[in-house]
């Protein structure tokens, strides 16, 4: 062949090898310069991929592999490039510049450590001082919308304090920091208006989620989701306000609205309905898992004392385009002249990669699409954020691939939660509780041990009605076996393999 093979072209010669081995099909000529792996190792996630001296062993995601047994890739793949995913670890790669340095510290700051979750608050500072003046290589925009999920009593808010303190220490509060909590969507309207380049630390996320999402909703209320999902993705345009009876309609240009949300997984997950993945809500978060509960410690650092360099390095960048331009940035009614950061050829060609991988995977898995709808533009933004925090103009190939892995791991985390708690319907909230307590079990769990779990939570007729039609289904498998004494049948349920 004379040139690469696509991602499609890729996936059928792979698929006519595997016939061929099964004597299905003609031999076909491998592209020149690939290189062959076999699969040797798999777990849950993540397969062990053998590509022979001097390549050695690879790990590839589940999602990508997709069941196959053999994988033909260039050399430079496994550089690090395209097609490999690096699985969420449990010691994070360190972010680099400004963003990895504000990470550090509130980490250090914590009495229980969450590094992932001060990831994610160094993230949404560093996007909201470039917010607005600052675009990616496709014209996005900074602002990010991101949950981080941990237990209760975990540490969780800690990362989410500290987005106040450093605020405030850049005296930027009055300015910039939003509310903890949206009542209604004028209040949202209100908030854009007033302070369009904006960042609000939200505790207790999956319950203003499920107040948003209640069946009793207010129609205010209702609409907070819509408004966040459309200002989401209005970078650098102009954003329009309804009008009512007594108010006129805005124009609000450039809105940048940062969200920092923790919650509990489960109160996340469940606040969410089913319409939430189809309006594109959920793609528009990304997902970050904290650590379950870290071990209690001393603060490393004074939490009150933010360090010169932080300081100085977020106020270079809200500053980085003069004093008129720093001014506009609170006016609502301008438009902020704002520069555009590019690729560098390498990171370029990881985007492309990344995105025909998503677009490979959207065809393949249609009924995961739409949680990867906005795969590729989030990793975008969090790739411009560490250039910037860098003091880079250009985003370079280890910037997007960091990006992309956390996106990645965003989007499989969410996938693999949706069909556990999201329900569009009250018997399959109940059928979905029935799957999780089986799983929270070990994937086998006796009767009375589910129904603990499930806390008297429902009525026995929901709980049977549920499993029988989980189990006419095949997600759920019933098995009953004798007492050793005899007497009634000890049942249980477990998940098919």
């Amino acid at each position: 062949m004379n040139r690469p093979l696509t991602s499609k072209e890729l996936d059928a010669a792979i698929k006519a090898e595997i016939a061929e081995s099964e004597g299905r099909a003609e031999t076909w000529a491998k592209p020149r310069n690939w290189i062959r792996g076999h699969v040797i190792a798999r777990s849950e996630d993540l397969a062990t991929v053998d590509f022979g001296p001097p390549h050695g062993t690879r790990q590839f995601n589940e999602a990508f592999l997709r069941g196959r047994t053999t994988i033909w890739v260039k050399p430079a793949h496994l550089r690090g490039r395209g097609l490999r995913i690096r699985p969420h670890a449990a010691d994070p790669a360190p972010a680099p510049g400004l963003v990895g340095e504000i990470a550090d510290w509130i980490t250090a700051t914590a009495m229980r450590p969450q590094p992932e979750l001060a990831l994610a608050a160094a993230l949404v500072l560093v996007g909201t001082v470039a917010g607005r003046h600052i675009a990616g290589p496709t014209l996005s925009g900074t602002h990010l919308y991101i949950v981080g999920l941990a237990p209760t009593g975990s540490g969780k808010d800690h990362a989410l304090k500290q987005i106040g303190t450093i605020l405030a220490e850049l005296k930027l509060t009055e300015k910039h920091l939003g509310p903890g909590e949206f009542i209604s969507m004028p209040a949202v309207f209100g908030l854009l208006t007033e302070k369009p380049l904006s960042l609000c630390a939200m505790d207790e996320f999956g319950a203003f989620l499920k107040r948003v999402n209640s069946r009793k909703a207010s129609g205010f209320e209702a609409a907070i989701s819509k408004t966040l999902r459309e200002v989401w993705g209005s970078s650098f345009k102009i954003y329009t306000t309804p009008r009512w009876a007594n108010r006129p309609e805005a124009s609000i240009y450039s809105p940048a609205l940062s969200i920092y949300g923790v919650s509990t997984e489960g109160e996340f997950y469940d606040s969410l309905a089913g319409a939430d993945i189809t309006n594109g809500l959920l793609n528009r978060l990304l997902i970050i898992n904290g650590r379950h509960r870290p071990e209690r410690r001393e603060p490393q650092a004074d939490p009150f004392e933010v360090p010169a360099s932080i300081v100085d390095g977020l106020k270079a960048i809200y500053n980085a385009h003069g004093e008129i331009v720093t001014g506009q940035l609170t006016q609502s009614d301008v438009r902020v002249p704002f520069v555009r950061l590019e690729f560098s050829p390498d990171a370029g060609f990881a985007y492309e990669e990344f995105h025909e991988l998503i677009d490979d995977l959207t065809e393949d898995r249609p009924d995961e699409s739409e949680l990867r709808a906005r795969a590729v533009e989030y990793a975008i933004r969090v790739a411009t954020i560490l250039a910037i925090g860098q003091g880079s103009k250009t985003i370079e190939e280890s910037d997007f691939l960091f990006a992309r892995d956390l996106v990645e791991t965003s989007v499989l985390q969410m996938i693999k939660a949706a069909s556990l708690h999201i329900a569009d319907s009250e018997s399959q909230e109940v059928a979905n509780a029935i799957r999780r307590g089986i799983r929270e079990g070990g994937g086998r769990v006796s009767h009375r041990d589910l129904t603990h779990r499930l806390k008297h939570r429902y009525k026995v007729r929901e709980l049977k009605d549920a499993m029988e039609s989980l189990v006419q289904a095949g997600d759920v498998i019933v098995e009953k076996e004798e007492r050793s004494g005899g007497g009634h049948k000890t049942v249980h349920y477990r998940l098919p393999q």
